[in-house]
């Protein structure tokens, strides 16, 4: 919600590369998150099967400190890794979110491509 773009969902169907700009005058509070949802939980567990994710943090390696998430809503079966960013220091950052997709899959409503989608979100705090 804070990036000054927007990618069509559809996008995401096809491996790719989607840079986001987010600019802020001061701290604010956010979750940055990468997810899956499916049209049930048995879908949801075949698929997430075949997912891989990194996420980086100025270079650093945090997917280790990403935490999970996961419920039903909206006629579909979701999981989520996601952090809570808070506290911005005045500058500027760089988090990479990779959600690597080992093979084809169908979430029980679209077919997507094997491949990484790759979001990097340049931050500008202050």
């Amino acid at each position: 919600e804070f990036a000054e773009e927007s990618v069509d969902p559809e996008t995401y169907l096809s491996p790719g590369n989607f840079t986001f700009t987010i600019t802020l005058p001061e701290s604010e509070d956010m979750i940055w998150a990468v997810g899956w949802c499916a049209a049930d939980k048995a879908t949801l567990e075949d698929n997430w099967a075949d997912m891989a994710f990194t996420f980086t943090f100025n270079g650093e390696d945090v997917a280790d400190l990403m935490g999970d998430w996961e419920g039903e809503g909206n006629d579909s079966y979701c999981r989520y890794k996601y952090a809570i960013l808070e506290d911005w220091f005045d500058g500027e950052y760089t988090l990479v979110a990779t959600h690597n997709f080992l093979s084809a899959l169908n979430d029980g409503f679209d077919d997507y491509e094997a491949g990484a989608r790759v979001s990097t979100y340049n931050v500008t705090i202050g």
